[in-house]
């Protein structure tokens, strides 16, 4: 936790934004995110679900690509 205490910017380590760039950066143990990062996982997340119901139900998903960055 040592080195962790040593960083003077906190940035996202997802996408490297600062905390003044951001709306919330959330800290953690071995890694921080921002909400942006985080919004993306989630949509990401959804897209996943929502593919895997409609492959179950034997009907098309989203067509969703997804880029990082």
């Amino acid at each position: 936790m040592e080195a962790r205490t040593k960083h003077k910017e906190v940035r996202c380590d997802f996408c490297s934004k600062t905390e003044d760039q951001v709306e919330i950066i959330i800290r953690g143990s071995l890694a921080d995110i921002c909400n942006e990062c985080v919004d993306l996982c989630a949509a990401l997340v959804a897209d996943i679900r929502e593919k895997r119901q409609a492959e179950a139900q034997g009907r098309p998903g989203p067509k969703t690509e997804w880029t990082w960055g």
